[in-house]
Order: C-alpha cells, then sequence, then structure tokens
C-alpha cells in the first residue's frame, strides 16, 4: 500500500502549481467546467480553460482560504487535493475573483479560443448565480465553503477523495460548524451522502438558470459533536 503525506496549506508556488495542475486532472470531466468552456467534451480545450480557472482560484484560496493536497512520495506526485474558505472570507474571496485583473485574464482566454467565446457572458452570469445561491442557502451562518474537491483521474478509487473530505470535516466538526459545497456531477451524489451531506431546499438546479446548463446540487453537511 502506498505511504501518502498530506500537506496543509501549499508552502511554495511549486507545489501550489502541483495542485493547481491537480485540480486541472480531476475536473476534466466536470460537466458544468466544460459547458462553461464550450468545449464539448473536448479535454485538450477543456485544459486550457481549467489552467486559468484554477491558477485564479488556488492563489485567491492561498489569500483567504486553505488548501490541503495528499501527496505520493514514490510517484512524487500530488494526487489528491481540496481547498476551502470559511464565510466570514467568501466576500473578500469574491471580490478578488472579479477583480479588473483577473477577469482580464479570463477575457482574455475566452478572446484567444474563440470556441470559448459564445459562453463567456454565461460564464459571468455564472459566476454571480453562485455567489446568489450560496448566500440563499446560508444566509449569514457561519459556515466552512468547500471550494474544490479533486483526485488524480488515474488515482481514483483508492479512497483518496474520502481521505481528503475527512480533513474538512474534522475541521468542521472542530469548529461546530455546517460544510456548504456545489456538486457539479450526478456520479458524486452517493459519495457527499455516504459523507453526511444532504440536499438542501434548493436541490438541484441547472447551472445560472440556462436551459442546456448541467444540473449544481447544492449539498450541506451538519456538524457532528466531537468525542
Amino acid at each position: 500500500m502506498a505511504e501518502y503525506v498530506t500537506i496543509a496549506q501549499c508552502p511554495s508556488r511549486a507545489m501550489e502549481k502541483d495542485l493547481v495542475d491537480l485540480f486541472v486532472s480531476a475536473f476534466s470531466d466536470d460537466p458544468m467546467m466544460d459547458f462553461l468552456a464550450n468545449t464539448q467534451g473536448d479535454t485538450t480545450k477543456l485544459r486550457r480553460y481549467l489552467e486559468t480557472i484554477f491558477d485564479i482560484e488556488t492563489a485567491g484560496l492561498q489569500k483567504y482560504g486553505s488548501t490541503f493536497s495528499i501527496y505520493d512520495p514514490s510517484s512524487k506526485e500530488t494526487v489528491a487535493g481540496v481547498s476551502l474558505i470559511h464565510s466570514d472570507r467568501v466576500a473578500e474571496r469574491d471580490e478578488d475573483m472579479t477583480s479588473w485583473a483577473n477577469v482580464g485574464r479570463v477575457l482574455g482566454m475566452y478572446a484567444k479560443n474563440r470556441y470559448m467565446w459564445p459562453r463567456f457572458r454565461t460564464m459571468m452570469v455564472a459566476v454571480k448565480w453562485m455567489e446568489r445561491l450560496h448566500h440563499d442557502t446560508m444566509g449569514d451562518r457561519p459556515h466552512l465553503y468547500l471550494v474544490s474537491l479533486g483526485v488524480s483521474v488515474d488515482r481514483r478509487g483508492e479512497g483518496l477523495g474520502g481521505r481528503m473530505l475527512q480533513v474538512v470535516k474534522d475541521m468542521a466538526d472542530r469548529m461546530g460548524l455546517p460544510i456548504y459545497i456545489e456538486n457539479c456531477k450526478t456520479d458524486n451524489l452517493h459519495f457527499y451522502k455516504k459523507h453526511g451531506f444532504e440536499l438542501t431546499p434548493n436541490g438541484e438546479v441547472k447551472t445560472a438558470g440556462h436551459p442546456d446548463g448541467p444540473p449544481v446540487y447544492i449539498m450541506v453537511r451538519e456538524p457532528k459533536q466531537c468525542q
């Protein structure tokens, strides 16, 4: 059995880059990302989109949230990762994500890759839509927002996703906080339910309300009393 190392907070830009690469691999079959990038299942095209999105997202979460990863010393690879943020810092993170610099990077990416362009406005609407959905679900209640959880495609089925999620659950239970997620894959519903997440009254919604958008499942896990 492989001996893995769990790393809290990527301590260097090189390790942050490893985490970005991990998320790019893990989300290469994500239906919402595919929809917003208008790549229609072309993973090579989708990778260009994911590299920019996760570079911006991971950098922001290093400033305002937390990231954890699982490293495999034998293969010298980051094989799983998670990013999260306390609700107190979400507004700051959102403002940073929509700064002129970051919006300019995303706009440039859409303009350079013309197949993406028809979905640029939808993507910008989706960002605000997700923020509003998040607030409508949790209100002012303190919580942890699990932004991204991913396992390298070739390491799925080894229990790494559950191990990574357990780190977040333990943190939430110590703090007495619920965890909020936006799950974009129907196949992951069982996984999250197994870990105590339940669909909220908002339940299943279409991405940005777009008729062709894939479903997004809004889920919350209530804290468990620490023993």
